[in-house]
């Protein structure tokens, strides 16, 4: 369920972005994965985007590499270790990265698995260069849809044509409230295919 929350000015501006864990070049211990991605929902919501685990044309994911790891003498023996974490906003289909930015985070524990988690729960998930970060993905998404609206709203009457309506209010009902002039052109031709899925 997309999770949304109170940003600067509109609430998201109508913008979901999908969460994203993509293949690491190194595998993640056991647990690491949903950490990074609950920590991408809250860098979203906290810059006033709605994200979830549910797909759509735009998302939130991030690339983990480790900087450093060192032994810290006990009792216990502990584990640190620093990584950089690399978040970007892109598009799943024009595979284009709007907005990327490095953050770092360095967590210990008795061992690599519990080091790195401990990591990912000091990433940072509000600040000026995670603002920027998500202010440049949203204009860049809200651009897109200035530009690409009316061949959206085209494809999607094609879509309702060819019987395929799921695919033809995906497209309809992706495009976000900020794109006002697109936006109810895409609102008025939902309707008009819902009537033809109605009446079909």
């Amino acid at each position: 369920v997309p999770a949304c929350a109170q940003g600067n000015g509109l609430i998201g501006q109508g913008i979901t972005l999908s969460v994203i864990v993509p293949e690491q070049p190194d595998p993640f211990p056991s647990g690491a994965e949903s950490y990074l991605a609950n920590k991408l929902i809250q860098v979203a919501v906290n810059n006033g985007v709605a994200a979830g685990k549910d797909f759509g044309r735009f998302f939130i994911a991030a690339n983990v590499n480790m900087s450093s790891k060192d032994i810290l003498p006990g009792p216990p023996t502990q584990i640190s270790q620093n990584m950089e974490i690399t978040l970007y906003i892109a598009d799943y289909f024009d595979q284009k990265i709007y907005s990327s930015t490095t953050v770092r985070a360095t967590g210990v524990g008795t061992n690599e698995t519990k080091s790195f988690i401990d990591a990912l729960q000091h990433m940072p998930v509000k600040n000026q260069q995670l603002d920027r970060f998500v202010a440049e993905g949203k204009d860049k998404i809200l651009a897109y849809y200035r530009q690409q609206g009316d061949l959206i709203i085209q494809q999607a009457k094609t879509l309702a044509a060819q019987r395929k309506y799921e695919e033809a209010f995906f497209l309809l009902t992706s495009i976000p409230d900020a794109v006002r002039d697109v936006y109810e052109k895409a609102m008025a031709a939902t309707l008009e295919i819902y009537q033809s899925y109605v009446d079909y």
